[in-house]
């Protein structure tokens, strides 16, 4: 019901996805924006599809649930994609994404609002946001080559990676395996 009366833009995580599943219309049918944050099991319960047949097609699956909910989806995973409901996708090649610690959902869910709440777009907040999170994640790989990462780390290099962001990235980071890039 609160989502149904809620007009500003309401970001929704993959724990939080679970109350939506007997009734998808709800997102559907909101009058503000819509960010859903899903990981591979949540979305195969939102589509109705297996992990393997979204794995097979996960571009379109992405894309066309996002128009059909009317929703931003950003589709955890390695790679993350980034659907708007206008049918763009966008990849973030970061390697992060699939081995992140599980409740750095919080970290992600927390940079997209930072972002939104400096006036930017709303799509641009989340793709930002998105690489963000993932750049952050790559100095963090860098930094712990034993590969023991925490949401902690990943939030100790958040703030040099909305620097390196802001002021464009360094030439050893211009790797087109990382980013945000559109499909």
């Amino acid at each position: 019901e609160l989502a149904k009366r809620i007009t500003k833009p309401l970001l929704i995580d993959s724990k939080g996805l679970t109350a939506f599943f007997e009734d998808l219309e709800i997102l559907r049918n909101r009058k503000g924006a819509t960010i859903l944050l899903p990981r591979l099991e949540e979305m195969s319960s939102i589509t109705s599809q297996s992990r393997t047949e979204i794995d097979e097609h996960i571009v379109d699956i992405t894309q066309v649930t996002a128009a059909h909910l009317n929703s931003i989806i950003v589709l955890k995973g390695t790679p993350s994609l980034i659907a708007l409901p206008d049918r763009r996708v966008f990849i973030n090649r970061n390697r992060i994404s699939g081995i992140a610690p599980i409740n750095s959902s919080a970290v992600l869910t927390n940079t997209i609002a930072g972002i939104y709440f400096q006036e930017v777009p709303l799509d641009e907040a989340v793709r930002h946001g998105v690489f963000i999170c993932g750049l952050a994640g790559e100095l963090t790989l860098q930094a712990k080559s034993d590969g023991g990462i925490t949401t902690e780390n990943i939030l100790d290099y958040l703030p040099l990676a909305h620097k390196m962001f802001r002021e464009g990235l360094s030439q050893e980071m211009e790797d087109p395996t990382i980013g945000i890039h559109p499909i």
